[in-house]
């Protein structure tokens, strides 16, 4: 990275006052290494007891991109299960929302409940070429969470990928929002006395029998029961929550709910957290089964 110092005027001031602001500094995005920039970095310097110059060198950079503070490392994985270069872009964004998906089955087939097969980030890498990338985007998702409440780290938060599927037009939520997937079967059928969920139109029995089906007497999408979420996948969610939006100064606003309402996100207009299903009709996730209430109510403690 470029030595940076009050009067520089070029991207890599940009992506400072980008990293910056997501350390809680309130500072202007606009390249320019002004005098509030120089106060944020001083201050930072100091807190990082480094040489408070202003000068942004060598070792002010490694301590403003060094994510790997003491609570992230011991409850993130942040070894396995890493998607390739080709699924995400090594280029930093200001983080204003974050996007709760899930998985819709990918990893209960050939796993179980404690050990995730995690074929959707197989999926991912075998997807995402140079090639095929270089027409289509990369897709994926900084993070998943599986049944047993383990947290994985897939790539670097800081940087983006497609994972909303909105195209490139709007492409500026996708830089700007960090994706979390939910190890879950998704929306399910029931026939006779057993349980169906789907991978594409394959029925697959639903298998986990210490946890019944959710079922959503109004209906939803096509469907009345769900997978459910574990208690240990929720609070591990709760968890990750709160820690980014703390990490990445992202306001903890919550849309508590799975209904198609996008105006406020598309007009760039909200910070927080929201889902899928809340931009994309032809989507199930997060299903009705999601505890949207209690969340919510948790985020605020």
């Amino acid at each position: 990275m470029d030595v940076l110092r009050i009067g520089a005027k070029n991207d890599s001031v940009r992506t400072l006052q980008i990293i910056l602001n997501q350390r809680g500094y309130k500072i202007d995005v606009n390249g320019v290494f002004d005098d509030k920039t120089e106060d944020a970095v001083i201050d930072f310097q100091n807190k990082a007891k480094l040489k408070a110059d202003g000068i942004v060198g060598k070792m002010t950079w490694t301590a403003l991109l060094n994510n790997e503070v003491e609570d992230f490392v011991s409850a993130i994985n942040t070894t396995s299960y890493l998607v390739n270069e080709f699924s995400y872009y090594k280029e930093i964004f200001l983080k204003k929302n974050i996007v709760l998906h899930h998985t819709n089955g990918w990893t209960v087939v050939k796993g179980t409940k404690d050990k995730p097969s995690m074929n959707h980030v197989g999926w991912w890498n075998s997807r995402n070429t140079e090639e095929f990338t270089a027409k289509n985007g990369r897709v994926s998702t900084a993070f998943s969470i599986d049944y047993a409440g383990n947290i994985y780290q897939h790539f670097d938060p800081k940087y983006w990928a497609y994972h909303l599927g909105l195209g490139r037009s709007k492409n500026f939520l996708d830089k700007q929002s960090i994706g979390i997937e939910l190890c879950n079967e998704g929306s399910m059928k029931k026939i006779g006395n057993k349980f169906f969920w789907y991978s594409g139109k394959v029925a697959i029995p639903y298998n986990r029998i210490n946890d019944t089906p959710f079922y959503y007497e109004k209906g939803w999408r096509g469907y009345y029961y769900f997978a459910p979420y574990s208690k240990q996948q929720i609070d591990a969610t709760v968890w990750l929550l709160k820690y980014l939006c703390r990490e990445y100064n992202i306001k903890s606003n919550f849309i508590d709910n799975c209904e198609y309402n996008p105006e406020e996100i598309f007009s760039n207009k909200y910070e927080g957290i929201y889902n899928h299903a809340n931009v994309r009709l032809d989507k199930e996730d997060l299903s009705p089964a999601f505890p949207f209430k209690d969340v919510a109510a948790r985020l605020m403690d």
